[in-house]
């Protein structure tokens, strides 16, 4: 037999949870059709979520025009809430709600700043998960990936990644390297991830400066949402196999010299960066970094490891 509390009872421990905790929010949602139907109540119910959503850093995809709050809410933490990735699940909510608190006082609630001039004295910081991110590290000509299957987490600390082999058979000893495949980890499996706002303060428009010395075709993000994750990601994704010419290879061997082993000389880069992702396979992304401000939006460089 289901003993179902009064109303008001189930109100006041809604009433307990923060409008921040995204989580709590959903599951005790969930747990009973009775407590899901006092959060329909509200006067305005998709507001609701949608407020919890923003103090948690979590936005629209550039793919939706019309969705509701309450259902991104609900099918992100379903399926991501509890990851135990040290980047992700609850651990990627709390540093977005930090974050969040930290610049309350510049945004208002579902107000990303709109940065259009130079004098602008906002200085928007970038997500550090895009240093938790990386591609595979082969593109296919034939069978071209999306970005969210081609984006992905880093293997946690203290989990062993799969390492090339040494096999000696009839042929001889070669080096074989695992297969380039990261289940689990692509950001197709991580919504939340993907959702997150870029910066902090949210924001409108980005400019992107060059991606290891190339320019970015899609460099100039703007919209009236706020830039999330997976919108920076998809204008790098175009890029990654772009074909480095000699003179690239040379700039950029220059540039990152502490990223090679010591024993590369000019052949040997020529040989391994043939294109952007293979310089990210060396030299992987470790944060995008303002710049300055401009018509455009606020500019940001990658900085690579």
């Amino acid at each position: 037999m289901t003993l179902i509390l009064p109303t008001e009872l189930l109100l006041d421990i809604r009433d307990c949870f923060g409008e921040w905790d995204l989580r709590t929010h959903v599951c005790y949602y969930l747990s009973h059709p009775s407590i899901a139907a006092i959060y329909e109540t509200a006067e305005d119910p998709d507001a609701f979520w949608a407020l919890i959503c923003w103090h948690c850093g979590i936005g629209s995809l550039p793919t939706e025009r019309q969705m509701r709050w309450k259902d991104v809410a609900l099918r992100s933490i379903i399926s991501d809430g509890f990851c135990k990735h040290p980047q992700c699940g609850e651990a990627l909510l709390e540093s977005n709600r930090r974050r969040m608190l930290d610049v309350s006082q510049d945004v208002q609630p579902f107000q990303p700043l709109r940065i259009r001039d130079y004098e602008h004295e906002s200085t928007p910081e970038s997500h550090p998960i895009f240093s938790h991110i990386r591609f595979r590290r082969y593109g296919d000509l034939f069978r071209p990936q999306t970005v969210l299957k081609d984006a992905h987490l880093t293997y946690p600390s203290g989990t062993d990644a799969p390492k090339a082999k040494t096999v000696t058979d009839i042929w001889g000893t070669y080096n074989v390297e695992p297969p380039d495949d990261y289940p689990g980890l692509y950001l197709a499996d991580h919504p939340l991830v993907q959702r997150s706002f870029a910066t902090f303060a949210p924001v409108t428009s980005m400019l992107l400066l060059n991606l290891c010395g190339h320019t970015v075709r899609e460099r100039l993000l703007t919209g009236t949402r706020a830039i999330t994750v997976v919108d920076v990601l998809n204008a790098m994704h175009p890029e990654l196999d772009h074909v480095l010419n000699m003179d690239e290879v040379r700039e950029y061997v220059d540039l990152h010299v502490q990223c090679f082993p010591k024993d590369w000389d000019y052949r040997a880069a020529f040989r391994t960066l043939r294109t952007i992702r293979s310089c990210l396979n060396i030299c992987p992304l470790e944060r995008m970094e303002h710049q300055e401000n401009t018509e455009f939006g606020p500019a940001f460089s990658f900085v690579q490891a």
